[in-house]
């Protein structure tokens, strides 16, 4: 399963990750291999991940046409969970107080 890699993927690949030019092509096609299909974005692309790396790749050229660094957003469960807490409680303040005015 051989990739097509685009002149603008080959760059972003050296810039963001550091693969020397000679190896890009090879690079592409060993991480694309493990990589695993996420979502269509529409326009006939298609997006990959493999090792904490995000391919836009074109559903009928099979060309990878970018590559960037996957977005990671585990750092704010613990904050989002923490909130998800303080908002119950202030409702069930609430609903109490309301409770005993109506009692």
């Amino acid at each position: 399963m051989k990739y097509a890699v685009s002149h603008h993927a080959a760059e972003r690949a050296m810039l963001r990750f550091g693969i020397e030019s000679e190896r890009v092509g090879e690079w592409f096609n060993d991480m694309m291999a493990k990589a695993k299909y996420i979502s269509s974005q529409g326009g006939g692309r298609l997006l990959y991940e493999a090792d904490g790396v995000q391919f836009i790749v074109g559903d009928k050229t099979r060309t990878v046409i970018t590559v960037h660094p996957a977005t990671r957003l585990d750092f704010l469960r613990p904050t989002l969970e923490r909130e998800m807490r303080k908002i119950r409680r202030e409702y069930t303040r609430n609903i109490r107080a309301l409770e005993r005015s109506l009692a």
